[in-house]
């Protein structure tokens, strides 16, 4: 009558079915044995959770856990090498027997192996704790020191103190401090000397406007002088004259002020005549201008698309890299801007040579 096996691992029951009835017994309860203190460490193990360095007890726990799956792994193997030698030593009769030992061997050594790994790894909470906290405090320095631009690739910056980390951090921030404060006494000693300059101009073009002032003035006033002698040079010899010509000149003035005015109108014909001409010969002249002009655009255009359409994708495509190619960038004052250029020329210039690697290709 054959014995059930119930607790055995997949792996090797089908070889302890094979197992001789007359052992079947003793062999499977001796191996029951070693998988039952397997499973009790194994749950041993899986109920340890440390997530704090205070948790030193669970941390003895685990290690001792660990030394204890240790010690059954060996004593486990010494014994199923035993076994093997002396199942060995009776050769054929029993290879399904050996198979059956060096399996569970196997399965011992894997099983155990694990329940190790699990307790080396929540007793060595401590080390993994102090390199995460190492880590963060890494992190935590290197973005104290980002805003004063700080090269720390010389630095060794995980291994400092925390003493000295403070000072090379004061010393960073002050002379980060100091770097903007001089910028700031630079910029307004710029505007200063801008605002000063900007009224020394202003005064010496007040001054320039006072003396051009007084010249002119001066000068009216030499004017008004000569004006007042000529009129009274005029109004004596006008005297003089005005007795002997004065109906001759009355007359003659007659004569010239009707001649001034035909003379006028016509010439105020002849010039809105010569205007209207002008006008007309203008527009005409515009007309035909901006027809040709038109003429030229459409012509131009008719062969640039057709010159477009006889191109295949590579042609496009170099035309499209002539194009950018061809760009002018403005010229900027401010620092800011001309970033600003500098960061759009680079990319164009990548995507120029992209272009070009793609269009050879």
């Amino acid at each position: 009558m054959s014995t059930e096996i119930t607790i055995l691992p997949e792996e090797i029951r089908p070889l302890a079915e094979q197992v001789d009835e007359s052992k079947k017994n003793e062999i499977t309860a001796s191996i029951q044995a070693v998988f039952q203190d397997q499973s009790n460490l194994l749950a041993a193990i899986e109920d340890v959770k440390i997530t704090s360095i205070d948790q030193v007890e669970q941390i003895k726990y685990a290690k001792e856990i660990r030394l204890e799956a240790k010690r059954k792994r060996l004593e486990v193997e010494k014994v199923l090498d035993l076994k093997r030698a002396e199942v060995q030593h009776k050769m054929a009769g029993y290879k399904t027997e050996d198979a059956l030992y060096l399996k569970t061997k196997q399965m011992v050594q894997i099983k155990y192996k694990h329940i190790e790994d699990l307790a080396e790894y929540q007793e060595k909470f401590i080390e993994r704790y102090n390199l995460e906290q190492a880590e963060l405090k890494y992190q935590l320095r290197t973005a104290k020191l980002e805003s004063f631009q700080v090269d720390t690739t010389f630095i060794n910056l995980r291994d400092m103190s925390d003493s000295d980390f403070e000072l090379y951090y004061l010393n960073q921030q002050q002379q980060h401090e100091a770097k903007l404060e001089a910028e700031r006494i630079q910029k307004f000693n710029a505007e200063l000397k801008a605002k000063l300059e900007a009224q020394e101009k202003e005064l010496e073009i007040i001054e320039n406007e006072k003396r051009i002032e007084a010249e002119r003035i001066a000068a009216e006033a030499e004017r008004v002088e000569r004006e007042k002698q000529q009129v009274e040079r005029e109004r004596l010899a006008e005297i003089e004259r005005a007795e002997r010509t004065a109906q001759l000149e009355a007359e003659r003035a007659q004569r010239e002020e009707l001649e001034k005015q035909r003379d006028a109108e016509r010439i105020e014909h002849e010039a809105q005549l010569k205007a209207k001409q002008a006008e007309i010969e203008k527009v005409q002249a515009e007309s035909k201008a901006l027809e040709a002009e038109k003429q030229k655009q459409i012509e131009a255009a008719n062969r640039e698309a057709e010159r477009l359409a006889k191109l295949d994708d590579s042609g496009k495509l170099k035309e499209f890299l002539n194009q950018l190619e061809a760009i002018e960038y403005p010229e900027c004052k401010t620092k800011k801007n001309k970033d600003i250029i500098k960061l759009a020329s680079d990319r164009i210039t990548k995507i120029c040579e992209y272009l070009k690697t793609e269009i050879t290709l």
